[in-house]
Order: structure tokens, then sequence, then C-alpha cells
């Protein structure tokens, strides 16, 4: 089990798995993965960015977006408690991507992230683990 964030979900999505080996061997081993219910509205949003890029085409983000739903990735829903912990990371992070480390926190599993701002800059504040597997 382990809480994906979007940045890492887009590159399982998008990238050959030979260009990510580490990260897609960690997804790939993973029995299930969750993330906050607005990993969808992320992706997306990358997605399309990507598209109106020229970084991939509108065809293969078609089918990166009906890949998502066939992934073993259960969605969460913000709780009082997940609520609490985004606020009191408000000064480290956006409160989209503390949502993830709260969710990770609250099932007790690593984050995973291609964010190694996002990794560095809450590493020390985080009561799980994070493990980045930002490209070089």
């Amino acid at each position: 089990m382990l809480v994906i964030d979007a940045s890492a979900l887009v590159d399982i999505l998008t990238a050959a798995p030979e260009s990510i080996p580490a990260l897609a061997k960690r997804v790939q081993n993973a029995e299930w993965m969750m993330a906050p219910e607005l990993i969808d509205y992320e992706v997306l949003n990358v997605l399309r960015k990507m598209v109106s890029r020229g970084m991939i085409g509108a065809d293969f983000a078609g089918v990166c977006r009906l890949t998502l739903h066939d992934l073993r990735l259960e969605r969460y829903s913000l709780t009082d408690s997940m609520a609490d912990r985004v606020w009191e990371l408000r000064h480290n992070a956006s409160a989209y991507d503390a949502a993830y480390l709260a969710l990770a926190e609250t099932r007790e599993v690593p984050l995973i992230t291609s964010e190694r701002r996002l990794a560095e800059g809450l590493r020390r504040l985080a009561r799980t683990s994070i493990e980045s597997y930002a490209a070089d």
C-alpha cells in the first residue's frame, strides 16, 4: 500500500517504464495505491497542459485519461483530521500537496512523488516516509 501523488501518477501514465525504472517497479510492486480525490483533477490538468504544449498527443492523453480509471487506485475524501493536518502544513506546502501527505500519514503508508521540491520541503515535517522518484 502507498499514497501516490499526481506527479508520480502522470509519470506512470505517460512515460515509458524503462525511462522511469525505479518508479515503475515501485508502483508495479504495490498491492494497492491511494490518493486524495483531487488526484483526478490534477492529473487531467497536467495531461491538458502536456497536450497544449505539444509534449503528448491528444489521442495518447485520452488513453491516459481512460487508464487512470483502471488503476488500482482508491480515492479518499478529505476528513476533519486530514484537513487539520493540511492546515498545519500551510506554511510549507500547498493544500493540494499537503493533502497527499496527510492521507499517507493517516493510512500509515509512504507517499510516492516525482516532485523533488515536495519531498525535500516536507520530509522533515512528515510523520511517514516520502519516497522521491524525481528525474535527475
